[in-house]
């Protein structure tokens, strides 16, 4: 026999253990589905709920492109931009999903952020701030992102120029 999913079930998880339950995803799509269907009409209630995560997965795709062109090549970045943007599954989650994509758009942000900040380029204060902001955001979004400082401590390792100006640091 076929048991009809209770379209509450979140809510009666989010209940019984709050703990569980992630909230930046779902803030952003509410808060675009209020500003495209409530405020200004231009979208119907559901697909303006989507649009949060369409929005930030083009917001993903302008900066790898900008990440991955200063680093290896503009055809290099559009391939990769490319090849990201025509896999159906992400397109299936951006419909349906309003957790994990916003997710995986700031964990990939706070790293790209946090390799041009370790790199030297950008190794200021200021955007030392943005990336630990970006990743109090990665963390709100989902606990995936208590990997974040991992990858930053390989890329240490891995690069160079990083260890060489973290030794430096150390022996001022």
């Amino acid at each position: 026999k076929f048991i009809q999913p209770s379209l509450y079930a979140t809510a009666d998880i989010a209940r019984v253990h709050p703990n569980h339950i992630w909230t930046v995803g779902p803030i952003l799509s509410a808060l675009v589905k209020r500003i495209f269907s409530d405020w200004w009409g231009l979208l119907p209630p559901i697909p303006a709920y989507s649009a949060a995560s369409a929005i930030l997965f083009v917001v993903l795709l302008i900066v790898l492109y900008k990440f991955v062109r200063t680093r290896i090549s503009s055809s290099v970045a559009l391939l990769s931009c490319l090849f990201l943007a025509i896999n159906p599954r992400l397109w299936n989650e951006i419909h349906t999903n309003p957790k994990d994509v916003p997710s995986m758009v700031i964990f990939s942000l706070t790293v790209m952020a946090g390799i041009s900040t370790l790199e030297g380029k950008y190794f200021t204060l200021r955007h030392s701030l943005s990336v630990a902001f970006l990743w109090g955001l990665a963390l709100a979004t989902k606990a995936n992102a208590l990997v974040i400082p991992v990858l930053f401590l390989f890329f240490g390792i891995l690069d160079e120029k990083v260890r060489s100006r973290s030794l430096k640091l150390v022996a001022c």
